[in-house]
């Protein structure tokens, strides 16, 4: 995930504000960024789900090994959901999701 701005590479697993809808501040410019293609995460959890259907019909996992393969693949989704991410800056004066104008 980087800055449109100034091409700053933000840390791993730094996009959960995102997730949630929330802008993110580049530390660098400080320019206020929010994600492009808000139905990328519900096509890459979907796609997570039937994978994690499949192999639990396929391997008939304990529940700590259903726990464990969903953890995995919950963080599996958050990074390719990372590593495909394109942000683009705020337009000045636009309303944020937690402003209360």
């Amino acid at each position: 995930m980087r800055c449109p701005t100034c091409d700053h590479k933000f840390k791993q697993l730094s996009s959960w504000p995102l997730a949630a809808g929330w802008p993110v501040a580049c530390p660098d410019c400080g320019a206020k960024l929010r994600r492009v293609g808000k139905w990328k995460p519900a096509i890459i959890a979907i796609a997570m789900l039937i994978l994690f259907q499949q192999l639990i019909g396929v391997y008939a996992f304990s529940a700590v090994g259903t726990v464990v393969l969903l953890a995995g693949l919950i963080l599996l989704a958050m990074l390719i959901d990372e590593r495909t991410i394109q942000l683009a800056p705020l337009p000045d004066g636009a309303p944020q999701k937690n402003d209360s104008r």
